[in-house]
């Protein structure tokens, strides 16, 4: 759960000196936005459809025919602030949004296509021995059971970042498709800690053994 740049510089040392880190530095780089949503599509992935673009071109790339809506949000790391992430539908909330970027020293911005569906959060470990889904959209009840696609999608994902313990977000829509929205390193894993703790724990002992 260490993002900040000082915090990888020194687990970079360690692992250069021979220490185990779990999730290694380049994984958890791996998760700013800009690097993800090349590599997620790179590894064939479902997401929506978007890009990584300065604050300055993102106005242009957003057109707002029918009931067309976006997301915006800020192209590093995840959300910090209030209006780090946020929808937009209209033309003034577009620029409202980049207006708030452009003060906080944002200088890219994730744009992506909104999908209609059931917000899911999963958390995982690699290989898929441990794997849970939640849906937000319905007071976080527990959906694994039927989230056999977004299982395997999640440990494709993860593979493609080098992760080992993980979380993320995704869309199950109506009609079947899941779309992967982002991806976490070391997430609170909040709605299974207690059964989590364990695999995670089994996990760190096998790769140590």
């Amino acid at each position: 759960m260490a993002e900040s740049t000082q915090t990888l510089a020194r687990l970079e040392e360690w692992q250069e000196g021979g220490t185990r880190v779990i999730n290694a530095v380049p994984s958890v780089k791996n998760c700013l936005r800009s690097a993800l949503f090349r590599l997620l599509p790179e590894a064939g992935l479902p997401v929506p459809e978007g890009a990584v673009l300065s604050v300055d071109k993102v106005s242009a790339v957003c057109s707002f025919h029918g009931s067309k809506r976006y997301w915006l949000k800020r192209g590093d790391v995840h959300s910090v602030n209030p209006g780090d992430v946020v929808k937009v539908s209209t033309r003034e909330e577009t620029m409202h949004a980049l207006d708030h970027f452009r003060k906080s020293g944002i200088g890219q911005v994730l744009v992506q296509e909104h999908v209609d569906g059931e917000s899911v959060k999963f958390y995982a470990t690699a290989g898929s021995r441990f794997f849970k889904a939640f849906c937000f959209s319905r007071n976080r009840e527990d959906i694994t059971d039927r989230m056999t696609r977004l299982r395997t999608l999640a440990d494709r994902a993860g593979y493609a970042a080098g992760l080992e313990i993980f979380g993320g977000d995704a869309i199950a829509t109506p009609d079947g498709q899941v779309f992967l929205i982002d991806l976490n390193d070391w997430p609170s894993f909040a709605s299974c800690r207690d059964s989590a703790a364990q695999h995670i724990a089994a996990y760190v002992s096998d790769s140590l053994g």
